[in-house]
């Protein structure tokens, strides 16, 4: 490992303890007591809509399924709503701070990287005036269609690596959570966040390709590069210093 990573590394791990830290060193705790008190207040309501849908479902049923049969499952539906939705509260707080620390890893594992964002790529004075041309031309079509961050790492030999980035712990906890709030399996969520990322990856490729069709109209020199730093991938391309 090359010092100037070593340091990356370093600074990065202080971060992510940093956070680690003021999350679960009593913040965490506090906020899901906060929302347990306000729990309190609104349970005794969530009950009473539970106690009025048991008797609507009881209503429509009579007589079309045996009592025997509704009885002992139905009445549980209050207990159980209300037991639920609680454990549920706890958990969104949990998992809002895991994908809270998470797009900040993002940020930082960018910053660290020397990734420029694109807005301050085409800013800068330093571009040969054709490259410049044909990343505002792909800019513009981009900012239409994607929402992938975008932007530039500087190369040692003068060259510019032009990429598109997206977090797969992040974008894979978004879906699984998603998934599993739609009353999905767990296994069967996994698979299909698989399969959503395989998209993400297919949309930031299709993004590059479209950068590398404005190269080629311009007749500006490329090649590809797939990085992947920390859980960031980049579907990147090397522009040569003119």
């Amino acid at each position: 490992m090359k010092p100037g990573n070593i340091q990356t590394q370093i600074e990065k791990e202080k971060i992510s303890q940093l956070i680690k830290e003021t999350i679960d060193g009593g913040l965490r705790q506090r906020v899901i007591d906060e929302v347990l008190d306000v729990w309190e207040v609104i349970a005794p309501r969530i009950r009473e809509i539970a106690e009025w849908a048991l008797v609507e479902l009881r209503e429509a049923l009579k007589g079309l399924v045996p009592d025997e049969y509704l009885n002992e499952p139905l009445s549980k539906l209050p207990n159980d709503l209300v037991y639920f939705l609680a454990m549920g509260m706890e958990r969104a707080v949990n998992k809002a701070f895991e994908l809270a620390v998470l797009g900040v890893g993002e940020k930082v594992e960018m910053t660290l990287n020397n990734f420029l964002r694109m807005p301050e790529v085409l800013e800068s004075a330093s571009l040969p005036e054709e490259v410049k041309k044909a990343l505002n031309e792909w800019w513009a079509m981009y900012r239409e269609q994607f929402t992938f961050p975008a932007g530039v790492f500087l190369l040692n030999d003068g060259g510019i690596r032009v990429c598109v980035a997206y977090n797969t712990a992040r974008l894979f906890a978004i879906c699984a959570e998603e998934c599993i709030r739609r009353g999905k399996e767990e296994v069967s969520c996994r698979e299909r966040c698989k399969d959503y990322l395989a998209a993400v990856g297919y949309g930031a490729g299709l993004a590059r390709k479209q950068l590398q069709e404005v190269l080629d109209s311009r007749g500006i020199k490329h090649s590809n590069v797939d990085l992947e730093l920390g859980g960031i991938k980049y579907a990147c391309v090397d522009i040569e210093k003119r």
